[in-house]
């Protein structure tokens, strides 16, 4: 609304006029070839590839975490069935070691047998460090590991001492240490 002073060529006060208006202005392109429509269809697609990396993503995520979760089960039952086995091995080479002391076994026998116990010493041991490495997998795609855990590790790792169960094997080299009766038998062989 407006109020203003219209003189028309002429000096006279009574020619005032009143002029009221109202107005409003719009503009509106009626075509600008499809701008708008291809920036919204643009954004919907960049919205759906977004959740799309997001569902890739956390599909990883649980794949990752079921197979480190499945590994660290395996590595305990590894554990366990070598620990088993150097156990095993363990009698083995007793064993062996008595069946030479009496004449019975060789020292090939005794050097084999403590092969396979440093094999199952060696297997065992790594077994164990699959299964921390597989413990910090599985934190790690879970999201707990911490520095803490990797600092304990770490003092873990280097406090371990290196033991090893194979005892110096007792050599022979006279006719009496043979055992019982051997010394008959190393006459026959001398003998023509």
């Amino acid at each position: 609304h407006g109020y203003s002073d219209i003189l028309r060529g002429q000096e006279n006060p009574g020619n005032m006029a009143i002029i009221n208006s109202i107005g409003v202005q719009m503009n509106y392109v009626l075509y600008e070839g499809g701008a708008v429509n291809s920036r919204i269809r643009e954004a919907q697609e960049r919205y759906t590839q977004a959740l799309d990396k997001v569902a890739q993503l956390r599909n990883t995520v649980q794949h990752q975490t079921h197979g480190a979760f499945l590994n660290l089960l395996s590595n305990i039952s590894r554990i366990k069935a070598l620990k088993q086995a150097l156990v095993s091995t363990k009698t083995a080479l007793e064993a062996v070691k008595a069946g030479f002391e009496v004449g019975t076994r060789t020292t090939v026998d005794v050097v084999n047998v403590e092969r396979d116990l440093l094999k199952a010493q060696s297997a065992y041991s790594t077994s164990r460090y699959d299964y921390v490495l597989a413990t910090v997998r599985l934190k790690q795609a879970v999201g707990n590991l911490t520095v803490e855990d990797l600092i304990a590790l770490n003092d873990w790792l280097t406090s371990l001492k290196i033991e090893l169960d194979v005892a110096p094997m007792p050599v022979k080299r006279s006719e009496e240490s043979l055992g019982e009766g051997s010394s008959s038998k190393l006459k026959e062989l001398k003998s023509p």
